[in-house]
């Protein structure tokens, strides 16, 4: 985090006992910002990157919050995986659809 502090982001990913990378949680994304600004020189924009549930974001509102709850922490990015098990035409209908707007 030390390094990352020093450029321009970071993608945080915790390990599970088991090695099962896990997700951040808001209060941990909140954490890690306090951390990072106390340790950053450069004034150049940071960004903090997670996991949430983009696709559905588009058109359910409860999916909404639970981004803008990640914002509002300090994430500046959240993607969405693709897993192999997803249908691909419903994958890339959500791609097509485009990024969810939090208002």
């Amino acid at each position: 985090m030390g390094r990352a502090a020093r450029f321009d982001g970071v993608y945080p990913v915790t390990l599970a006992a088991s090695g099962i990378p896990t997700q951040l949680t808001p209060s941990d994304i909140s954490q890690l910002k306090h951390w990072i600004d106390e340790r950053r020189t450069q004034t150049s924009h940071f960004d903090i990157v997670a996991n949430g549930p983009v696709f559905d974001a588009v058109h359910n509102a409860q999916a909404r919050a639970v981004l803008r709850t990640y914002a509002e922490a300090g994430t500046t990015w959240c993607l969405q995986s693709i897993q192999a098990e997803q249908e691909i035409d419903a994958a890339h209908a959500s791609i097509r659809r485009g990024p969810p707007s939090l208002q």
